[in-house]
């Protein structure tokens, strides 16, 4: 077994990566489905044409809502894309692709589909306010208040949106009232971000005599809680034009440019507010993220060590980062030592002791961690399939081959659909010099693993092995 595709959980984003690729096999699945031919012309069909590319406009819809539903949204944009050709006059379609693009965030594309299903549908107030949050995606907040104002003002959505820019523009008082009257109407915007608004407004009011800056700074920050980014980098960018030492003020663009994925001048914001509060644990914390997703492990790992240092909590968000950036800068042990305090400080899952067995099998080459690892894994998750599939792995890669092939039967008993435990199984297989059983087991492995996956790949792979072995 190889370390399957693993998930990067932060708090700012999530990444996944993984080896992909892989051989060809020599499988080859071959549809059995046989279709006849309906022998006459389609213009001997009346509407026969239309109907054959309504079907396909209809698959192409459902099969862009399946990988938009599967956070496939590069796939589903095409398949959106491609339904935009067969039918240009459906608003609903540019809809669709506008919000897949919403995910990608490539904004100008997302906002151009909007304003033509807006176009296309100028009473769809649906659609309005989805082209009204892509003008605000693209920065054009005088463009996107004048759209909203001429909106139907009956709707939570359309006072939302229209308090949040007015209170960029420095409409404080109008500001305030659409927040308030949005709480008049139902719609789809999360009582949590109402309430940040108001919440805004209120702890100014709180404040005595308090400066129109500091208004400005509470509302900047409420609009990182709605995940108003844009605005909120803009509103930093207004008020740092006026005080440029304002510590908190620099902490939130630079975390408003993490989350847009505007690496470079995250860690440039960051680096000034550090400069002016060394102390803080957030501005190190935010400071490593912006290095890391930069790919400068050794900056990630030192600022990593500095949140953790002046008390940034949890600590185990911090101890996985600086694992999987040593692992990055193949420090292996220093990275199998950080993956086994992980595991100590944080009650998480099976899944967790994938990565650390893999690297004490792989990289470090100590098989009695790795045995430890397994066991503890077995013992705090007894019926979950991978545990037994780990430990497993353990006793294959020690020559243990009964003790192997009694945790596989026990991995496979729990769960027979495990890809992973299939392919160690494969490997047992061969162990035993039984080839056509490892054959039949690499075959599983590949047919119930992810197309491009680790798993797939070693299994294709062994496969092909085998076969070329046989003919020879």
């Amino acid at each position: 077994m190889n370390m399957s595709k693993f998930k990067l959980s932060i708090s700012i984003v999530i990444l996944f990566f993984g080896l992909v690729g892989g051989s060809l096999f020599l499988i080859e699945k071959i549809g059995s489905d046989v279709v006849q031919a309906n022998l006459l012309e389609f213009d001997e069909i009346p509407e026969a044409k239309n109907i054959v590319e309504s079907l396909d406009y209809e698959t192409l819809i459902a099969e862009g809502d399946t990988l938009m539903d599967a956070a496939y949204y590069e796939l589903a944009s095409e398949k959106y894309d491609a339904a935009t050709k067969l039918n240009p006059n459906n608003p609903r379609t540019y809809h669709l692709l506008g919000n897949s693009y919403l995910q990608t965030q490539e904004f100008d594309k997302a906002t151009q589909n909007f304003f033509k299903a807006y176009t296309l549908s100028p009473n769809n107030l649906e659609y309005a306010i989805s082209y009204g949050k892509g003008l605000i995606r693209t920065k054009e907040f005088d463009k996107a208040l004048d759209h909203f104002q001429s909106l139907n003002k009956e709707s939570q959505d359309v006072r939302f949106y229209s308090s949040l820019l007015k209170a960029y523009k420095g409409d404080y008082e109008g500001s305030r009232e659409d927040i308030q009257e949005s709480a008049n109407y139902g719609g789809d915007i999360k009582p949590s971000y109402l309430q940040a608004i108001n919440e805004a407004f209120q702890n100014f009011d709180l404040q005595q005599n308090g400066q129109e800056i500091f208004l400005q700074a509470l509302l900047g920050k409420a609009m990182v809680d709605v995940e108003e980014y844009q605005l909120a980098q803009a509103m930093a960018l207004k008020i740092l034009n006026l005080q440029e030492d304002y510590r908190d003020v620099w902490t939130l663009l630079g975390y408003s440019q993490l989350k847009l994925k505007e690496y470079e001048d995250a860690r440039e914001s960051l680096s000034k507010a550090l400069k002016i509060d060394p102390l803080k644990p957030e501005i190190h914390y935010f400071l490593a993220l912006s290095n890391y997703f930069l790919e400068d492990y050794s900056q990630a790992v030192k600022y990593f060590e500095l949140a953790l240092l002046y008390g940034f909590k949890p600590e185990s968000e911090l101890y996985r980062k600086i694992a999987e950036s040593q692992l990055f800068l193949e420090q292996y042990e220093e990275s199998l030592s950080a993956y086994e305090y992980l595991l100590k400080i944080e009650n998480g899952n099976v899944d967790d002791y994938v990565r650390p067995v893999w690297l004490a099998i792989e990289k470090v080459k100590d098989l009695d961690r790795a045995l430890t690892l397994a066991k503890e894994a077995e013992n705090k998750y007894p019926s979950q399939a991978m545990s037994h599939n780990l430990l497993a792995w353990t006793y294959l890669e020690q020559g243990e081959l009964n003790l192997a092939e009694k945790s596989l039967n026990r991995a496979l008993q729990i769960d027979p659909t495990l890809a992973e435990a299939h392919y160690n199984a494969g490997l047992l297989k061969e162990a035993q010099e039984k080839k056509d059983d490892a054959l039949e087991e690499y075959a599983k492995a590949y047919e119930l693993s992810k197309a491009g996956d680790n798993i797939s790949e070693k299994a294709s792979e062994a496969y092909n092995r085998l076969i070329i072995e046989k003919s020879q």
